[in-house]
């Protein structure tokens, strides 16, 4: 789950390669870097996952306790066990992090003429679009990974419990049957 916020948040910021000028060898420029992101509102970006990412977490937590009735004092605890989690991504992946990072991939994977070109894409009424509807196009996309996830929970279960037996199995048989 955690991945894939991440990579969902990753991907976010990379999205703009597909709207890139054409190449040239040119390396970007860290003030051309900041302004894109600045213009992409990055950062609010980021900030706008955290609140999302709170409810994936809660819905996971129900979904992975769907057969054990919680009691109050278990319910705290998955509670705190999920704010600490959702603390903890906010805080390792907080913009004044994940920004030189991001800027330093941006530019080892991007020229000048692309980052100009996704400047001026980010400042078109096109650009100012895909910004403001990204917290809801990633909102939407939660939701559905969700379904996806509920769906895939039991089969991911039984895959962890067959190979759990596997290995009890395994680290039981005589060591001439392994070789």
């Amino acid at each position: 789950m955690k991945r894939i916020l991440v990579a969902i948040v990753l991907g976010a910021l990379l999205a703009p390669a597909a709207h890139a000028a054409p190449v040239t060898d040119q390396p970007p420029s860290d003030a051309s870097i900041k302004a894109l992101f600045e213009a992409m509102h990055a950062s609010s970006l980021l900030d706008g996952v955290w609140s999302q990412m709170n409810s994936m977490m809660d819905s996971t937590i129900k979904q992975a306790t769907a057969n054990q009735p919680l009691n109050e004092a278990q319910r705290a605890i998955a509670s705190d066990m999920s704010r600490q989690m959702a603390d903890l991504f906010k805080e390792s992946m907080a913009w004044e992090k994940l920004e030189p990072v991001m800027a330093e991939v941006y530019k080892k994977s991007f020229t000048q003429a692309d980052v100009d070109g996704m400047l001026k894409f980010y400042k078109s009424p096109a650009g100012l679009a895909v910004i403001q509807k990204m917290p809801v196009v990633m909102q939407n996309t939660m939701k559905s990974m969700e379904g996806m996830t509920r769906d895939m929970m039991p089969k991911l279960q039984q895959i962890v419990q067959d190979s759990a037996e596997k290995l009890k199995a395994a680290g039981s048989a005589p060591a001439a049957q392994a070789q």
